[in-house]
């Protein structure tokens, strides 16, 4: 139970900075009387979305891994979130990111000192996912929610399906399918394509199904992945909104927090 939870702990952050990193960027400017494909569509919205400073989701996670996370996340002009994690309705923890630390609440994972939070460091999950998460977080920092949307771009069949609402917001909705390589040929830094490479074979991916609603101030509303997995199909599904507003988080108070250790996690747990 213990590992799982600690799996679950580390892929849980690692996807929230995943889906932060997710979008790309330039400005917007304003183009009257050209019909644009649905690239070219994904393209600004992932070049409007660099643009974000905070903003707030809830994902959740259906397949091997079951999760749902509200998540609260401020990049600039220091990296900082909150997430609620639930399993089944019910709360299984609260998480923070501060200053490249994680801040856990869970009757699962309890330091030994018997504090109400522990904290676990960048080194730390490092260590136990495998993964660099000092480097994930500076490349969530840097690149706002922009990974995942500049990557659909590279869909060769990416295609619009029509006006849909999401959450009470007129969208237009996109759908296309990506494979392995074409997930990759999105990532100009070595080392970010190299750990992507290595987390998609690990996992067992060479391709995905994906959908996005985007509204009309081009920043993406709801985001749709179906990957095949070596445990089963995944899916994982965002819902954004509060774009730029406000967003606080603090590290708990001192006295109530303690170190706890993770497990090192198997590769592709």
């Amino acid at each position: 139970m213990f590992r799982r939870i600690a799996a679950g702990t580390v892929a849980a952050a690692s996807l929230s900075l995943s889906l932060t990193g997710c979008l790309g960027g330039a400005e917007k400017k304003a183009v009257d009387n050209i019909k644009l494909t649905a690239a070219q569509v994904l393209g600004k919205s992932a070049q409007k979305s660099a643009t974000v400073d905070t903003f707030t989701m809830d994902l959740t996670m259906d397949g091997p891994t079951k999760m749902n996370m509200k998540v609260e996340s401020r990049l600039r002009p220091s990296l900082a979130a909150r997430m609620i994690v639930s399993n089944g309705g019910a709360q299984v923890m609260e998480m923070r990111i501060v200053d490249k630390a994680m801040y856990m609440k869970s009757a699962f994972m309890k330091p030994k000192n018997g504090k109400a939070w522990g904290r676990i460091s960048a080194d730390a999950m490092s260590a136990a996912s495998g993964r660099n998460m000092n480097q994930m977080f500076d490349q969530a920092q840097q690149q706002g929610p922009a990974e995942q949307t500049k990557m659909f771009t590279a869909s060769k069949n990416v295609r619009e399906v029509g006006p849909e609402t999401v959450e009470g917001v007129p969208t237009r909705h996109f759908t296309g399918t990506l494979t392995a390589e074409e997930m990759l040929s999105k990532f100009t830094d070595p080392q970010a394509r190299a750990a992507k490479e290595k987390q998609l074979a690990a996992a067992g991916i060479t391709s995905a199904n994906f959908d996005l609603w985007v509204g009309a101030d081009e920043l993406p509303r709801k985001i749709t992945l179906v990957q095949g997995t070596k445990q089963g199909q995944m899916t994982m599904s965002g819902f954004y909104r509060d774009y730029n507003k406000p967003v606080d988080v603090q590290a708990p108070p001192a006295s109530e927090v303690g170190d706890v250790e993770l497990p090192r996690i198997p590769t592709g747990a």
